[in-house]
């Protein structure tokens, strides 16, 4: 019995240790501003609630989509995502902040 305890506490400290480890770098970008984001995946939320923000974003050497630049519109309260790139930028073409 002692056993069995003393593993599901040390899982349970570990999964802990774990989770506090886990970040992200949370940043607002206003109208006409752009953002690097390196070596990683990123999620953009429009933060207006009431108006779609228009976004322009290039993902980086990926495949052939090499140095493409990407329109898009997030529509109130959405958001866009991608999966990790070298380097991405993304630009707020606005109206609302991201």
């Amino acid at each position: 019995m002692g056993k069995n305890t003393g593993l599901v506490v040390a899982t349970v400290v570990a999964f802990l240790a774990f989770g506090s480890l886990a970040n992200a770098n949370v940043s607002i970008i206003h109208q006409g501003q752009t953002a690097v984001c390196e070596n990683a995946s990123w999620i953009v939320y429009n933060l207006n609630e009431t108006a779609e923000t228009n976004v322009e974003y290039d993902v980086g050497p990926q495949g052939a989509a090499y140095e493409k630049l990407y329109k898009g519109a997030i529509a109130p309260g959405g958001f866009l995502s991608n999966s990790i790139a070298m380097k991405s930028v993304i630009k707020n073409v606005g109206p609302g902040d991201l």
